[in-house]
């Protein structure tokens, strides 16, 4: 059976893609969630979107504040976040502060195409987000990534 130009090469990328996602699902470490605790929350080497690919906020599914028994304590933040189907894949975060709140954007990078085929599959991804240490006892926190919002309060 012979495929159309533009589709053979639409089938290609999405194999392709769904390889992409796959060495990304099983590598820990190198999808630009940092594993370590960091003194300061910094962003992340976001990955430039080919112009085949367009950013935008990924669905998230769960965020949890993790506390690692340390002095002065470290916090992470865990997300976990919906890849809608098989073309999709992580896209990146950034994280920023100003005073009580903390910012998060995590993203999912898509085909710009929206003719092209992808499988129908609902995966869930995460990022383990180091957030510091900087945070006065007693005293509470809102985290906010993307629509999803969660308050801690420091130890």
């Amino acid at each position: 059976m012979k495929l159309p130009a533009g589709m053979a090469t639409a089938l290609v990328v999405a194999f392709l893609m769904m390889g992409a996602v796959a060495n990304a699902c099983s590598r820990s470490g190198e999808d630009g969630a940092s594993s370590s605790p960091q003194p300061t929350p910094t962003p992340t080497a976001v990955p430039t979107p080919s112009p085949d690919m367009v950013k935008e906020p990924a669905p998230i599914e769960n965020i949890a504040i993790v506390v690692a028994e340390s002095f002065p304590p470290q916090y992470s933040l865990r997300v976990e976040f919906g890849l809608r189907n098989g073309c999709i894949q992580p896209g990146g975060y950034t994280v920023e502060r100003k005073g009580d709140t903390i910012w998060v954007i995590v993203s999912v990078l898509r085909p710009a195409d929206a003719n092209v085929i992808c499988t129908q599959q609902y995966e869930i991804a995460s990022y383990n987000i180091s957030l510091g240490s900087n945070y006065t006892p007693g005293k509470t926190y809102t985290v906010k990534v993307n629509d999803v919002t969660k308050a801690f309060i420091a130890q």
